[in-house]
């Protein structure tokens, strides 16, 4: 399944956990008619979500989307939206939280509009998504473990190139603010992290691909990205000056024309 639409795979992953089951939907019909992923996963909310479910409950459904310009070369185009019915709200309603980092273009890279999943795994389970397709796995040596463990863990087994979602033992059990992270610091909020934790899916994997993202009109996007560029030419951002903190590392998100001071960050023992 291809997309006739520039930006777009035509394809989102639907995983039921209670069932596990995995199949794919087409999303040509809608997905042209709605502003990027935030607009999808509130097209799939509104089809797929009972006004009467707990948002912790297993009919909540959890969406995982990136937009259409994810994976295509676009500038700051890398962010990506995860939403549901958030236990953080009160009363508890549709929300959504967005983190940026590299996952929303490894989803499209891999050939997926997004994911959307419901249901509750019998025991701890991960979402392994490879160029062969997608399946369950058992977590149970990852649950228990803080997200830069489960991380770690993750690149030690499938590569260094992958990219990953994980919670910590605050989404374990089910923190109504608990995040959701991925690599170098990204993360995403509104409960969505104990949505995770309800559903006893301890991470989301996907492997590294060289698939492309289809681009309409790619010498105008190039000259969209060289104006941008040269409009942050020399200009640099300053660190954060917090004393007994040095920077390990540059930790952009992908596509960052750089100029962004964001990174990873410890504290010096003994300052």
């Amino acid at each position: 399944m291809k997309s006739k639409h520039a930006g777009w795979c035509g394809r989102i992953l639907v995983v039921d956990l209670s069932s596990d089951t995995i199949s794919i939907e087409s999303d040509e019909e809608y997905a042209p008619q709605f502003v990027g992923g935030r607009g999808i996963a509130a097209r799939l909310y509104w089809d797929r979500v009972s006004p009467a479910s707990n948002a912790l409950s297993p009919e909540n459904w959890i969406f995982f989307m990136p937009g259409p310009l994810a994976g295509t070369g676009a500038i700051a185009c890398s962010r990506l939206v995860v939403s549901g019915k958030s236990p953080l709200l009160f009363p508890e309603q549709y929300g959504y939280g967005t983190l940026g980092g590299s996952f929303a273009v490894q989803l499209k890279k891999a050939g997926y509009d997004g994911i959307a999943i419901t249901g509750k795994a019998s025991a701890p389970s991960m979402l392994l998504v490879t160029a062969e397709g997608a399946r369950l796995r058992a977590a149970a040596e990852l649950w228990g473990k803080d997200t830069a463990e489960t991380l770690s863990a993750l690149r030690n087994q499938y590569g260094s190139g992958v990219e990953a979602l994980t919670i910590g033992p605050a989404g374990e059990k089910q923190v109504r603010f608990a995040l959701i992270m991925g690599y170098n610091g990204s993360c995403a909020g509104h409960g969505f992290g104990a949505v995770m934790g309800s559903k006893n899916l301890k991470a989301i994997v996907i492997t590294e691909s060289a698939a492309t993202v289809a681009v309409a009109h790619p010498e105008a996007l190039q000259g969209i990205n060289r104006e941008i560029r040269s409009l942050i030419r020399g200009r640099q951002l300053m660190d954060p000056m917090v004393p007994g903190v040095e920077l390990v590392r540059r930790a952009p998100c992908k596509g960052c024309p750089a100029g962004c001071s964001r990174g990873l960050f410890r504290g010096v023992t003994g300052a």
